[in-house]
């Protein structure tokens, strides 16, 4: 089992802006999460990984935490039709399930945070250690993020 954080941000399609929070919000009630063919470690992602869900700017918090059901896959045209939306928001040509998922009642602000993150090793440029779409934490790591997280009820589409 592995830990990973997964980032997303706001997206503007035409004059159409879609926050980070309302494509988390989405994607957890898919079950799903898209992924990009240039992902940064896309192909390591396993079933059985746990995940921490990070908005950034302006938010620049973590929000929501899941499991995967499955490692990385294709999506086939059946795929595309559930999990895009008609949307190019939500347009991806790979992807994993989720289970297990929960939204944060309170997001944690990762300025709150950065001096606990191993991961963090420049404490003063911590933001640059989150761009890409797909990290990997340590276990001790991901404990410190979820710690007293009370979640919300996510309901599935």
């Amino acid at each position: 089992m592995n830990y990973w954080f997964f980032t997303t941000t706001q997206k503007k399609i035409n004059s159409e802006v879609v926050t980070a929070e309302e494509i988390l919000k989405q994607r957890l009630a898919d079950g799903f999460w898209g992924l990009g063919e240039k992902t940064p470690n896309r192909r390591y992602l396993q079933k059985g990984d746990l995940i921490i869900f990070y908005l950034g700017s302006p938010m620049m918090a973590f929000a929501a935490s899941a499991t995967l059901t499955s490692d990385s896959f294709a999506l086939l045209d059946e795929h595309k039709a559930k999990y895009w939306h008609g949307n190019k928001v939500y347009e991806a040509e790979y992807g994993v399930l989720l289970e297990n998922i929960q939204f944060w009642e309170t997001s944690r602000p990762v300025k709150d945070l950065v001096d606990a993150l191993k991961f963090i090793e420049n404490k003063e440029n911590w933001f640059a250690y989150f761009q890409g779409g797909v990290r990997q934490l340590s276990e001790d790591d991901y404990r410190k993020i979820i710690e007293n997280r009370k979640a919300l009820t996510v309901e599935k589409i």
